[in-house]
């Protein structure tokens, strides 16, 4: 018997993706930097107009990316599920935050 997550493959996903060698290299497969600490303001705590337009494109973006790469709609855009993350300690500098979508509680999935 199958499982709802057996048909879900990555977008990049090949046809080879289905072979044992695949899985197992898949399975042991490290990320190169693990995330130690997140650090988020509100978005009523923007600091200028342009930091304001690049967290919104940031969080259409990621809208858009979802329901076109997952056929899924947030369902519950708002203030409060806008968040921007600080650049890391000790980011590269020029590093800038981002705008990100949070709590999908109520996604509505298209197809």
């Amino acid at each position: 018997m199958s499982s709802a997550n057996d048909n879900i493959l990555p977008t990049n996903a090949t046809s080879r993706a289905h072979t044992p060698r695949a899985e197992s290299s898949a399975r042991t497969a490290r990320p190169a930097q693990r995330v130690k600490e997140v650090n988020t303001r509100s978005l009523m705590d923007i600091k200028d107009t342009r930091e304001l337009v690049k967290v919104m494109l940031d969080a259409i973006t990621a809208h858009k990316r979802l329901y076109e790469d997952a056929s899924v709609l947030h369902g519950d855009v708002n203030p409060n599920t806008l968040v921007i993350f600080e650049p890391a300690a000790g980011a590269e500098e020029g590093a800038r935050a981002m705008g990100a979508l949070i709590d999908y509680d109520g996604p509505i999935r298209l197809r």
